[in-house]
């Protein structure tokens, strides 16, 4: 017999209904009160470097240090090359990220309006950062892990 609600796993006996059960803080039966603590992660919390001291440059690189920057480089083109389309370098990967952190800032419906002409959906700093083809084209190739390596990609036996 199947349990009569996902949270309680246990089978009612034939004559008792959920009904009947004694509600509990608005809970069914199988309630119990879980004891709750509160997380203690690395102390201390947040960055273990003086904000202060470090410019917004800074805070990307501890984001996308340069070594994963060119590994998503390195296996981006990978499939760019598959494709024949022109390759990416470190510099385009991060406006392609920094586009992504702008587009956070103002939601669109649609964001190719990021490039459109309508006023208020256009986005300048967007727009001459890269063209929105190119855009399109690195997000559809990009890779964040090596793609030769992925058994999707692998002959079947």
């Amino acid at each position: 017999m199947a349990p009569n609600s996902d949270n309680d796993p246990s089978e009612p006996d034939s004559d008792e209904s959920l009904d009947d059960a004694p509600a509990v803080d608005n809970w069914a039966r199988g309630y119990r009160r879980v004891r709750q603590h509160r997380f203690r992660g690395a102390q201390p919390e947040g960055p273990a470097f003086d904000a202060d001291e470090f410019t917004e440059r800074d805070f990307f690189h501890q984001l996308f240090p340069l070594s994963l920057i060119i590994k998503i480089v390195t296996w981006t083109n990978i499939k760019l090359t598959a494709s024949g389309k022109r390759l990416t370098t470190t510099e385009e990967l991060r406006a392609w990220i920094g586009i992504l952190f702008v587009m956070g800032l103002t939601k669109v419906k649609n964001y190719a309006d990021y490039w459109g002409d309508m006023p208020g959906f256009r986005n300048t700093l967007i727009a001459r950062t890269m063209r929105l083809k190119r855009f399109q084209l690195l997000s559809s190739h990009l890779a964040c892990a090596d793609p030769d390596t992925n058994p999707e990609n692998w002959p079947a036996d």
